[in-house]
């Protein structure tokens, strides 16, 4: 049930994986429940796919992301800086004098990562390295305990978690004193950090402290403890347990982080946490792999240097034959760990740890034109509902097999969980790729003919080339036998974040499988989104949203019968972010709400300030995002702010879309109720814009029904049948006691045919563009008002 249940007459035989989040409380404590499953409700609403994408991450299947740092950071880093490392010569997790083991690796690839300089200090124990960050006589330590309690204590601070360790202990069986139950625990002086971790979980047990494992492990066998701590995996080469021990596993964690000294520039935690924060588990999890013996002469080299003065002292034949004994048996243990860290549980191949390592092997020999591809089974999600685990898991492995049988000898297929796949392809030029990929694209037709189901394939691709052009845009890991394993597998992660970016780029739910090559366009589009994310919030509070207002007009004579509010982002140096650039991004980081609520604040001081200047007002049309408006306490928040400016309802129209009412209709319907007996009228915006329904003609009681812009593009004015359409709507709506207003009026001749079809009103650049307020005050004091 466990991987590290293990002893004498057991085995693994199987990994158990969890499920998303639930809440759990009292059934009769609403209060906490309410603000709980509104909170879920918005979130599922507002992004539909977050509780997928936060699964996956907590499974640790995202992919490395590239490090940002900020000016002070780079600046900093710029002078090159050296930061002390202090590590126990006790600890066995740290060898930077052989260059081995698994902190040590860590640490150096957090020092290629960021550009810091690690000067390692020895200390005789691992309190020595407590007292030495806490003196200031070194910067870090390889691990800590990051809690609160214990930092203090120790007068030292503590990075992000970098690793969580499963906490193992030695037992036996058949005895009652397990974890938990008050029994007396063994630990080294070593464990400190571990011995924390374990009393957070079991605060019941007894810890009894030993100068090593060796003592540890005497001490379990005289039954003077009842159960002793397991060094996995910090000792490279271990023992059995005792005869009669048993592998028991806990709940408790170790989560591992860098020890910081309070004497050391806070830029050394911010440019360390980010890294750490940007490295996968994945990475990790190759790294440990890495630096294990995978060799019987690495396994004798590193024996050697830990057991020289007593490989020198003892019999040779006796010592060489009990080296060989453990050296085969420590060689069978990694064998098997190796596969299994290796291999898919699902499809029983290789997974992506699997495909990083071998792929950074492949392009350290030869980088070239080969062909990274990320593949993605759409819905695979609703498959799994649908039809059961068992059904997703024998698509998983039908597409595994077909996407093995078609790479040829040198290539890489690889899954890599939840439903993504991953392909090295080497193609001489972009036109045979091409064809593979539609030859790749007809498994989905066939798993469709095989499961009944609808399967589909969106797949991002980077091209890794070497040639004079992308020598200036990209590092390329080096070619020839290469040395460095673990930079060339940073290099595949960038490579694949590239994929990654191409695959995100397909628009989701095609019936058709589709694959889109990674380009300079995508990557700007990418490096924009991720500029405009980092600005939103400075931008709204310094002042570079503002308010344009676009008049809107009757059309037999031109009389300003209202406007529409219009958002405009102008950054410092005047350049503008349009609005296509940034809506759409608002809208899924939910940022749009924030927008919204600026508009409506903007637009309400306007009219009080009109208002007080006794001048006329006409009303003002906001369009409202999903967001915004199925947020609890909408109605009250617009009528809250209008009340502030002490603002008539009927001065205020509110703009929604049609395919609004299709995500909660009865939330929908109870909203526009409450607008609409607060006196605020009802603008339904874009009718026509993709599957309009009749039912909003009449369902849902609008005042105002906005023809879209799409009625008068170029060529559609000139069609017969677009006429008749908009007369037919115009003659539904008037029996309906509705207005209809038109949007994107540009034309003399598109205003005569409104006229003819009995269109009352218009909006357009015919009449007036989006104007600012103070050109806007101008407009309106200069038109006469029509009252409806």
């Amino acid at each position: 049930m466990d991987g590290v249940l293990r002893g004498n007459g057991t085995k693994v035989v199987a990994t158990i994986s969890t499920d998303p989040f639930f809440f759990v409380t009292r059934k009769d404590d609403m209060e906490v429940m309410a603000p709980l499953n509104e909170a879920m409700r918005q979130i599922l609403l507002n992004h539909p796919s977050y509780l997928a994408h936060l699964y996956d991450s907590y499974l640790n299947i995202s992919s490395d992301v590239p490090v940002v740092f900020t000016r002070s950071e780079c600046r900093w880093l710029a002078t090159k800086p050296a930061i002390r490392v202090a590590y126990s010569r006790e600890q066995d997790m740290m060898d930077p004098e052989f260059g081995g083991n698994f902190l040590y690796a860590f640490l150096k690839m957090l020092e290629r990562q960021s550009g810091i300089r690690f000067e390692f200090l020895p200390q005789p124990s691992y309190d020595a390295c407590l007292k030495a960050l806490a003196d200031g006589t070194a910067d870090i330590m390889p691990d800590v305990y990051p809690q609160l309690s214990f930092l203090r204590s120790q007068n030292i601070f503590s990075g992000r978690t970098f690793y969580n360790a499963l906490i193992t202990v030695v037992g036996r069986l058949h005895d009652k004193n397990i974890p938990g139950q008050s029994c007396t625990v063994g630990f080294t002086r070593e464990m400190r950090s571990v011995m924390l971790a374990y009393q957070s979980t079991y605060p019941e047990d007894t810890p009894k402290i030993f100068p090593n494992i060796d003592a540890c492990r005497k001490a379990f066998e005289k039954g003077e403890v009842d159960v002793y701590l397991w060094p996995y995996p910090a000792a490279s080469l271990q023992d059995d347990p005792p005869k009669d021990g048993l592998l028991l596993p806990t709940r408790a964690m170790y989560p591992m982080a860098l020890g910081i000294s309070p004497h050391a520039s806070p830029l050394v935690t911010s440019v360390l946490d980010k890294v750490i924060t940007s490295t996968t588990t994945a990475t990790i999890d190759a790294l440990l792999l890495s630096v294990a013996p995978d060799s019987l002469l690495d396994v004798i080299r590193r024996f050697l240097r830990r057991n020289l003065v007593e490989t020198l002292c003892g019999l040779g034949l006796l010592l060489g034959l009990i080296m060989l004994l453990v050296m085969r048996h420590n060689r069978r243990r990694l064998t098997d760990l190796r596969a299994a860290a290796l291999t898919d549980p699902v499809t029983q191949g290789p997974n992506r740890a699997r495909f990083l390592m071998d792929a950074a092997k492949i392009l350290q020999k030869d980088p070239r034109r080969y062909y990274l591809s990320t593949i993605n089974i759409r819905k695979l999600k609703l498959i799994n509902r649908a039809c059961g685990l068992r059904t997703g898991d024998s698509l998983i492995r039908f597409c595994n097999r077909e996407f093995a049988l078609r790479s040829r000898q040198g290539e890489l297929a690889a899954y890599s969980g939840s439903g993504r796949y991953l392909l090295l392809w080497k193609c001489p030029d972009e036109t045979t790729f091409t064809q593979r990929m539609e030859e790749l694209c007809s498994v989905a037709d066939m798993a469709r003919k095989l499961y009944q189901r609808p399967v589909s394939f969106s797949c991002g691709v980077y091209v890794i080339r070497n040639d004079a052009d992308m020598e200036e845009h990209e590092p390329q890991p080096t070619s020839g036998t290469g040395k460095n394993i673990n930079e060339s597998m940073s290099f595949v992660s960038r490579y694949l974040l590239y994929a990654e970016t191409a695959e995100a780029s397909i628009a989701s739910g095609g019936y058709r499988s589709q694959f889109l090559i990674y380009n300079e366009l995508i990557g700007a589009r990418q490096l924009k989104a991720n500029d405009i994310e980092n600005r939103m919030v400075n931008a709204l509070e310094h002042g570079e949203f503002t308010v344009f207002m676009q008049p809107q007009v009757c059309l037999a004579d031109r009389k300003l019968i209202g406007a529409e509010a219009l958002i405009r982002w102008q950054g410092p140096d005047g350049k503008m972010v349009y609005p296509d650039e940034f809506i759409p991004l608002f809208e899924q980081n939910g940022f749009i709400r924030e927008l919204d609520l600026f508009v409506l604040d903007t637009v309400c001081a306007w009219i009080r300030r009109r208002l007080d200047e006794g001048k006329k007002v006409p009303p003002i049309s906001i369009n409202q995002s999903k967001a915004l408006f199925f947020h609890d306490n909408y109605v009250e928040t617009v009528l809250g702010i209008a009340a502030r400016h002490d603002v008539p309802a009927h001065l205020l129209h509110v703009e929604v879309t049609e395919s609004m009412a299709w995500l909660d209709e009865e939330a929908f319907i109870r909203t526009l109720d409450a607008l609409r007996r607060a006196g605020i009228g009802l603008s339904l915006d874009d009718f026509g814009k993709g599957y309009s329904s009749m039912a909003m003609l009449h369902s849902f009681g609008f005042d105002t029904i906005k023809l879209d812009r799409a009625f008068l593009a170029p060529g559609q004015e000139k069609q017969r049948s677009v006429w008749i359409i908009i007369s037919s709507l115009v003659d539904m709506a008037r029996r309906l006691g509705i207005e209809i207003l038109c949007e994107g009026v540009e034309t003399e001749d598109q205003l005569q045919k409104l006229l003819a079809s009995h269109c009352k009103y218009g909006q357009g650049y015919l009449f007036s563009p989006p104007m600012d307020l103070e050109t806007f005050d101008a407009y309106v004091d200069a038109h006469e008002l029509e009252r409806k």
